[in-house]
């Protein structure tokens, strides 16, 4: 096997990691190894080299985004190998400052007359499903007005609404539970 790939391996190995999160470190490794190859030594990755790959990463269209992703964990499998002493030929870390700043992401909030235009047109549909008991665009409006509703009121995520349950809610309290397992920040909150 690889060096590269062993590090990230024994990396996964060592911590508590969801699939998706182990899957992100694998697929920045394999990037590593299409630019180096699978037969790279670790002694050949070094500072220079990564902000070559970088480089020729970028001019082929890579995001900006993606780099840092790749970059971040790869940082953290070499931190990690350097400090356990897996790494022996050097005690920098070749992916320290290799990240690149990304272009400004536009805000994530919806103006307000959005929202009411939103909530008007969801109560316009389960109107129109009642009066003429016949689906509309979007069906049934009373479900996706309730999805709606969710997201604004809680804040929730996508994912975390989706993987709710039924023991997940509170109904004496009136609070829904959403589990750390299910949440992309590790945490529980109500």
């Amino acid at each position: 096997m690889n060096e590269a790939l062993a590090l990230t391996n024994d990396y996964i190995f060592t911590h508590d990691l969801r699939d998706s999160t182990a899957k992100i470190y694998l697929a920045a490794t394999r990037a590593l190894l299409r630019h180096f190859g699978d037969d790279a030594s670790l002694e050949s990755i070094d500072h220079r080299s990564v902000l070559g790959w970088r480089r020729k990463e970028l001019e082929r269209g890579l995001a900006k985004q993606s780099w840092n992703t790749y970059t971040n964990h790869l940082r953290t499998v070499w931190g990690y190998a350097i400090e356990h002493g897996t790494v022996l030929h050097t005690t920098l870390n070749p992916f320290k400052k290799t990240a690149v700043i990304p272009p400004k992401r536009p805000s994530k909030t919806v103006a307000r007359d959005g929202i009411k235009c939103a909530r008007d047109w969801l109560k316009s549909l389960m109107a129109e499903e009642r009066c003429t008991r016949k689906r509309a665009k979007v069906t049934p409006a009373w479900f996706w007005l309730s999805v709606f509703e969710m997201f604004y009121y809680t804040g929730i995520r996508l994912n975390a609404l989706l993987t709710l349950r039924l023991r997940d809610v509170d109904w004496d309290k009136r609070i829904i539970i959403v589990q750390a397992d299910t949440e992309k920040t590790h945490r529980q909150y109500s």
